[in-house]
């Protein structure tokens, strides 16, 4: 099952606040809007907007699983010598 996303652009928290609560009437819940900011305090003055949690921001996830498969290929690889 793929999940389908979608991602505006906005230089204005204020157009983006806006824009949840027209998701939210259309059926939309708040718990799968997140917004992604560069702008923390103004992020954190809109108190209905949802941030994305600080994990996901840099990536790091991603970068964990990498790692996790770069480890285990040198694992294999040494256990093979």
């Amino acid at each position: 099952m793929s999940t389908l996303r979608h991602y505006f652009v906005s230089n204005n928290l204020d157009d983006l606040e806006s824009l949840e609560r027209e998701l939210e009437s259309a059926g939309i819940n708040r718990s799968r809007i997140h917004v992604l900011s560069h702008d923390d305090v103004g992020l954190a003055e809109h108190r209905t907007l949802n941030s994305v949690k600080s994990l996901f921001r840099n990536d790091a996830v991603h970068s964990g699983v990498v790692g996790a498969e770069f480890g285990a290929i040198t694992v294999i690889g040494l256990m093979g010598l």
